[in-house]
């Protein structure tokens, strides 16, 4: 009999000289309060956040920062729980949640553990075969972790009226039931329950998603889920779904209510990937949003074809302070032919512009490395951000994950992949041989020319933006005791 839940949220993987972000995890969090709403005693262990000042260096230059693995067993006798749920949002996580898997199965063979998130979901048998896993929950969890906790309990079949599911029966088979339909609860979930997690801790650090902020105390928000588009490169749209899903409002401004009064909330980030795509959404998001007294910012990124001067007004009236642009590639070949992405490139400019008049700083998202990509298009791309006035950037080499068209690309002209190299954005993960038609350049040599780009950029933007990096960079750089040439090859 499940009576009580704990689900865990491991330890971050990160490039060793990047920002070790924090932040309270909405997901998880929201599955734990769906759960509690129902009657279900739920806990949640973020073990990034307990232990964020834990660090162990990995190979391949990765970081792994949080709680000891060995700190699940005191969690676990103090909550004495019979479920626990452990997420695995990013491929660099795979292997520490394998390992806390098999660490609770060591603890108490007889704890049910269900594991969930984009890697469980995109690559199940991974972890069906570290024989410590008993449900794979695919997809979004809140009703359909529920709807198992309930069929376990009631001694139905697990998969009773219950899709999104991977699991070994008594029998040894393996049953899989996908996902039909995703995110059909998402308008009318309940907000997360944020007193499940240290928030204080995560505002005395104050290193959220975007980790330059504006303010210190800092909550992360969700008021979307799904992507219509189908990016080459993007795992996202096969674990929220194509089509978009908008909370209702009403839940939205009552959770503003609590984090203003209980938290004393200065900032907000939306955690979306299309924040701006519906038009009436968003315009009544915004207008309400204005009497909260909120900085906010898009750290995702936003399609910026959905923008206006009119928007552009409403959100910088509403309190943002920053948007970021995913503009991917300088060559509209590439993003018409490769990526498969609308973007109307002769806009960007005039986007940018009218968002600098506003106050708003911009930044932007570009991709390099992609398979079909001339060395000319690369290096436009690389140029792009100075070319239109970006005040700040991230470049990213092209990463070949599962689920994306770019995996099957490769995979079609028999480039190797590194799996180790897709924990690292500097680096692609797939090597095209030289004598191929599209090979450019090495890995190596692209990395090399992603750093160094990034810190002539950084270079370039503090000048031309004195004001901006006055206000942002060093401020940052004040608050954390950073060092400037590190923080260059961040940006």
């Amino acid at each position: 009999m499940i009576k009580k839940t704990l689900f865990i949220v491991p330890p971050n993987v990160v490039v060793s000289d990047k920002i070790k972000r924090i932040g309270e995890p909405i997901g998880v969090l929201s599955i734990a309060t769906y759960l509690r709403t129902k009657g279900i005693e739920s806990y949640v262990y973020d073990m990034t956040i307990d232990g964020y000042e834990h660090n162990i260096i990995l190979e391949d230059n990765m970081l792994m920062y949080g709680d000891p693995i060995e700190n699940i067993e005191n969690k676990i006798n103090e909550i004495q729980p019979d479920f626990i749920g452990v997420s695995c949002m990013f491929n660099s996580r795979i292997d520490i949640t394998i390992q806390i898997c098999r660490k609770i199965k060591e603890i108490n063979k007889n704890i049910i553990v269900a594991i969930g998130g984009l890697p469980p979901t995109m690559q199940p048998h991974i972890f069906l075969q570290s024989n410590a896993v008993d449900y794979i929950i695919l997809n979004d969890g809140e009703v359909r972790i529920y709807k198992l906790i309930n069929n376990i309990n009631s001694g139905k079949t697990p998969h009773d009226d219950l899709d999104g599911i991977i699991y070994i029966n008594n029998d040894g088979k393996e049953i899989n039931i996908p996902s039909k339909v995703l995110n059909a609860y998402f308008s009318t979930l309940p907000y997360a329950d944020r007193s499940l997690v240290n928030m204080e801790k995560c505002f005395k650090i104050c290193r959220p998603y975007a980790p330059y902020t504006d303010g210190r105390r800092t909550a992360h928000i969700v008021a979307s889920k799904g992507c219509p588009f189908k990016c080459v490169f993007c795992t996202a749209v096969n674990f929220v779904g194509h089509k978009v899903h908008f909370r209702q409002i009403d839940l939205l401004l009552a959770e503003f209510d609590e984090l203003k009064s209980k938290y004393n909330v200065e900032e907000i980030q939306f955690m979306d990937d299309n924040l701006t795509i519906n038009k009436e959404f968003i315009t009544s998001l915004l207008t309400n949003l204005k009497g909260y007294n909120f900085k906010w910012c898009t750290p995702n990124g936003l399609y910026f074809n959905s923008l206006d001067d009119k928007l552009l007004e409403l959100m910088a009236e509403s309190g943002c302070y920053q948007i970021t642009l995913a503009v991917e590639s300088a060559s509209q070949r590439i993003l018409s032919d490769i990526i498969k992405k609308k973007v109307a490139l002769d806009k960007v400019k005039g986007i940018v512009d009218k968002a600098h008049s506003l106050g708003l700083r911009v930044h932007g998202l570009f991709i390099a490395g992609l398979p079909g990509e001339t060395k000319e298009e690369l290096e436009a791309t690389l140029r792009f951000p100075f070319d239109n006035n970006f005040d700040s950037c991230s470049f990213s080499a092209a990463t070949a994950f599962p689920g994306t068209r770019l995996i099957d690309i490769c995979k079609t002209n028999d480039f190797s992949i590194d799996t180790v190299s897709s924990n690292n954005y500097r680096s692609t993960n797939f090597i095209i041989p030289k004598e191929h038609e599209w090979y450019v350049m090495s890995r190596e040599e692209l990395a090399e020319l992603i750093e160094k780009t990034s810190v002539e950029f950084y270079d370039y933007a503090s000048k031309k933006f004195e004001n901006i990096y006055s206000a942002k960079y060093k401020k940052y750089i004040q608050n954390h005791d950073e060092k400037e040439d590190v923080l260059k090859k961040r940006l």
